[in-house]
């Protein structure tokens, strides 16, 4: 029989699993309960002991290269202050364990969903409520930003693609399509134009590996959409691949600074401090913004640690794909909840790091905490026993009481 501290644990999970589409301050509290609860749960032998994923030796060298970097900062101690985003890839861990429970697992999948399906609804309800017109208006759920808001919603509307398109029970179908169509909704009225792209590339995935017929149905209505999107969202589609809109031209300015940047700081970088005074001396004086960042994840890494921070991001990106990627059984026909799961957040990633090109995203520490814990919770569905024609999924999950599993 499962201890009430096991219980307790399990519980803390779904719920951080419920905040981290909501907010910083939820998430960081339910957060925080959880990994207290499940330390207390390891270190007295009420459970198995802390999961391994392919993710550990990544999270723990992107560490060591942001202390590295911080070491030799310009600003050693606006470098600090950032140094604990480091630890977050090793919550793919801590969801790992808890996921390797079907049923918590299960839990954590609605958790997320449910969680996501109101931000958005609360995001599009603003947008409509300040006029419903871009620029005036974009939908940023609760989370004060357009970029965090519409990537958290990637992340989530791939998971419920996933779920929806392999899932066996009719439930978990047409629940996990109408939370897809609803996080959708928010990424479109977002405005975002990475988050479209990364969207597209993530739904790509998910047909390429389940339904490849289907891509050329996709690559079609990609390409309708380009020519004949009307208004205010087909003029911000077309804007994405034209070199000469004012916002791409800051974005090269923006580039061509932090190259020259990481020019004169190759090895290890600036540091992780706020970049705004040091972009400034190297930008264009074209530019008009003063931006605190080079809106490029790859390059603002290039940027604040260097080669050394650059090389443990590409470590941590080939982790997060060992952690995530459907395994067996095959992709291509495998059914369940599980399988789902992987297959959603494997493709989210794709997304994720493509829109990463054009964003930050590896800054955000709600989107970090969202990206690691969906790592881990694919991790933890390898053990759901989804299998090619396996059986039907549990429930949807009214509580999780069952003990976990070692990993």
């Amino acid at each position: 029989m499962t201890s009430p501290l096991a219980r307790a644990a399990g519980w803390s999970f779904v719920l951080f699993a419920a905040a981290l589409p909501i907010a910083m301050a939820p998430m960081s509290i339910a957060g925080g309960l959880c990994v207290i609860l499940t330390l207390a749960v390891w270190l007295t032998r009420q459970g198995p002991g802390p999961a391994r994923t392919p993710l550990d030796l990544a999270a723990v060298a992107w560490l060591a290269a942001m202390g590295l970097s911080t070491l030799l900062a310009l600003d050693r101690a606006g470098s600090a202050a950032s140094l604990g985003k480091g630890l977050i890839p090793f919550l793919a861990g801590l969801a790992a364990w808890h996921a390797s429970d079907r049923r918590r697992g299960a839990a954590a999948v609605v958790a997320l969903l449910a969680a996501g399906s109101v931000a958005s609804l609360v995001g599009v309800a603003r947008f409509l409520a300040a006029g419903g017109h871009f620029p005036a208006a974009r939908a940023i759920g609760m989370t004060g930003t357009w970029m965090t808001f519409s990537l958290q919603l990637l992340l989530l509307a791939s998971l419920a693609c996933g779920v929806a398109i392999t899932a066996r029970r009719r439930a978990w179908r047409f629940g996990a399509l109408a939370a897809a169509v609803l996080c959708a909704l928010g990424v479109v009225t977002s405005f975002t134009r990475s988050a479209w792209i990364g969207l597209a590339a993530a739904l790509a995935v998910i047909l390429g590996l389940r339904r490849p017929r289907h891509l050329a149905v996709l690559v079609a209505l990609a390409a309708v959409a380009y020519v004949a999107l009307p208004g205010e969202f087909g003029d911000r589609l077309r804007s994405a691949f034209d070199r000469r809109h004012p916002g791409n031209l800051e974005r090269t300015y923006m580039w061509d600074a932090g190259m020259r940047v990481f020019r004169d700081h190759p090895v290890t970088g600036v540091g992780l401090q706020n970049l705004t005074s040091l972009l400034q001396r190297y930008n264009s004086p074209a530019a008009i913004e003063r931006p605190a960042h080079v809106h490029s994840a790859y390059l603002q890494v290039a940027v604040s640690t260097g080669i050394v921070g650059l090389l443990a991001l590409l470590g941590l990106c080939v982790g997060l794909f060992r952690t995530t990627a459907p395994g067996p059984p095959d992709p291509r026909r495998a059914s369940g909840l599980g399988s789902g799961v992987r297959l959603g957040v494997t493709a989210g990633v794709v997304g994720f790091l493509l829109a990463a090109l054009f964003d930050h995203p590896f800054g955000d520490e709600q989107l970090l905490f969202l990206l690691f814990v969906l790592a881990g919770l694919a991790w933890g569905a390898r053990n759901w026993g989804d299998p090619v024609t396996g059986e039907a999924d549990a429930a949807p999950p009214a509580g999780v009481e069952s003990r976990p599993v070692a990993v």
